[in-house]
């Protein structure tokens, strides 16, 4: 037994002997293949580090231009085509003179060659004076005289009156609207008429006759108001009543209207029989409503802004003031007609009593005929803008008329581009937006100039996304040079800085990896065993990253390591299972 326990013990102490020996073997196999693994070095330096955003877009045009037409007409012929390239002042469109622009600039025409003979007469006494010249002022003045009249009217058709004395029912705008001529402003109601249409049995239309009396109660105000029979069978003229073969509207005329009544109040009437073919004299009631045979929309004959207005339920009187719109054209349009119809009284007058002119006449004259010039010199533009010129040296990208179309003035007709003012134009995504300023540096290159790269500058950044199957992107505009060859559609593909480091303590991309919560990057330690070092990163980019601490330069650190068929695990563990190459965790400067 003793023996046996010996031998037990002698066993126990030889297995723990080798298995040390097996260990300390596996251990310095595994630093031996740590130390054998391949891998590739480089040092940490010092440089610029650079982030971006690329997105694609395309070449447009940095300024679009609507070719407009100063007058209106029928256009006559279509003188550019789509794609053409135009100077500045090229006709593109001819238009027809529908509203009579030639006329005129022959009536400018006339009327400043006349007001330069007078001026000249002024200067010059010794003029002779024909008759003829005397009735042609005073031709001159009855027609001015009448062109003041008319513009009278026309601004004192700015107070809107009462066509008949009554109460306002409903109004339909306010103080400070822009209202149109012809435009309703008010509801006005004649309510000194007022009538009750009475709906009565068929059955009983004998026993009333016309001019019978009425006592008709108001129930929305409980009055009774008394009345007569005006109209038996027949509906009144602006009511709705209806007849039938059973019921037929009575019309009863109340005799003291006005008393808070409205139309469409409900109201019961006692009959008295009075008619020729009466069979009882007991009273009877029949309902029915309130009406009242004038009502009238008062509209602005004039347009302007509406200054005031009476209220609704307020009463007025035939004539009366209902509402006052203002029209400083208006106003300018008769006080230019006043001064013109001054102007031909004195030419007049110093026709028929030829004396020298004053100084202050003589300048008057020469205001007068400067006014001409000017007001010719306008008609003379608006006549030649029947032609419609290029505004702008460029490339008609669109024509919206045809001949024989009706044109508006103001209306656009063509589109131009200017093909020398060209820029960049990308789709950025939401996610990458907001690193977006403007003055960001840029490349964009441009595939249809075999990958020709121009530097550029972010000048804008539109506010509105573009939604597309659930994706929002936003248009970012890049100022480039202009180039030979580019023209505007060509796609092109931008890179935008968005951070960078003009000297940053920097390493490769690839060097840096994540795991538990931080970067790292490896480093071979002093038996060349590759080890995780942590590391702060700042801006990372494509090609480099900014590290803010945890390495020096100079310092060697691992780039690669090579793959091999069995498992370092020292080297996994040392690692922790990081991802190579991807964005660092907790640093700055990633997208």
């Amino acid at each position: 037994m003793v023996w046996m326990k010996r031998g037990a013990w002698i066993l126990v102490a030889l297995a723990v002997v080798y298995g040390g020996y097996l260990g300390v073997t596996a251990y310095l196999a595994g630093r031996q293949q740590a130390q054998s693994t391949p891998y590739a070095t480089t040092t940490v330096s010092k440089g610029p580090v650079t982030d971006d955003v690329s997105d694609p877009g395309a070449i447009a045009s940095a300024t679009t231009t609507n070719v407009v037409a100063a007058v209106g007409g029928h256009v006559t012929a279509v003188e550019a085509t789509v794609g053409q390239v135009v100077e500045a002042g090229a006709v593109l469109l001819q238009l027809s003179d529908d509203s009579g622009l030639g006329a005129d600039v022959a009536s400018a025409q006339a009327a400043l060659i006349q007001a330069q003979a007078q001026l000249q007469a002024d200067v010059d006494p010794a003029v002779n004076v024909t008759q003829a010249q005397i009735q042609a002022a005073e031709i001159q003045v009855q027609q001015q005289e009448q062109t003041v009249q008319q513009q009278e009217r026309t601004l004192a058709e700015l107070n809107v009156t009462a066509p008949f004395s009554g109460v306002v029912t409903a109004v339909a705008v306010a103080p400070g609207q822009t209202i149109g001529g012809g435009q309703g402003l008010l509801t006005l109601t004649d309510d000194s008429q007022s009538l009750a249409v009475i709906q009565v049995a068929e059955s009983l239309l004998p026993e009333i006759a016309v001019g019978g009396p009425v006592s008709v109660n108001i129930l929305s105000t409980g009055a009774t108001l008394a009345g007569r029979i005006t109209q038996v069978g027949t509906v009144p003229l602006g009511t709705t009543a209806t007849a039938s073969a059973s019921v037929q509207p009575v019309t009863v005329v109340l005799s003291n209207p006005g008393s808070g009544l409205v139309a469409g109040a409900a109201a019961v009437a006692t009959f008295t029989p009075t008619g020729p073919q009466a069979r009882n004299a007991s009273p009877f009631s029949a309902t029915g409503v309130v009406a009242y045979p004038l009502t009238t929309t008062v509209s602005a004959q004039q347009a302007g802004t509406l200054a005031s207005m009476v209220g609704t339920g307020q009463r007025v009187q035939a004539g009366q003031t209902l509402a006052v719109l203002t029209n400083a054209a208006l106003q300018s349009q008769l006080d230019q007609a006043q001064l013109a119809l001054q102007n031909e009284r004195d030419n007049l007058s110093s026709l028929q009593d030829p004396e020298p002119a004053s100084s202050a006449t003589i300048e008057a004259q020469q205001a007068q005929v400067t006014a001409l010039e000017q007001a010719l010199a306008l008609r003379q533009q608006a006549y030649a803008n029947l032609q419609v010129l290029a505004p702008i040296a460029g490339q008609v990208t669109a024509i919206d008329v045809v001949p024989g179309m009706a044109v508006g003035q103001g209306m656009a007709v063509m589109t131009m581009i200017d093909p020398a003012a060209l820029q960049a134009q990308v789709m950025v995504d939401e996610l990458n937006v907001a690193q977006i300023h403007v003055g960001q540096a840029a490349q964009v290159t441009v595939a249809a100039l075999g990958g020709q790269s121009l530097a550029g500058r972010v000048t804008a950044i539109s506010p509105v996304a573009v939604v597309s199957n659930g994706v929002s992107t936003y248009q970012v505009t890049i100022s480039i040079p202009q180039v030979a060859g580019m023209q505007s559609g060509m796609s092109v593909q931008a890179t935008i800085e968005i951070a960078s480091v003009a000297d940053a303590v920097r390493v490769p991309a690839e060097a840096v990896q994540s795991g538990n919560g931080g970067s790292y990057v490896l480093v071979p330690d002093a038996q060349g065993v590759p080890t995780a070092q942590a590391v702060k990163t700042g801006v990372v980019g494509n090609v480099w990253t900014q590290v803010v601490s945890g390495l020096q330069p100079g310092q060697t650190i691992i780039v690669a390591v090579a793959q091999t068929g069995t498992t370092n695990t020292t080297a996994a563990l040392r690692l922790g299972g990081g991802t190579p190459g991807a964005r660092p965790a907790g640093g700055g400067g990633g997208r």
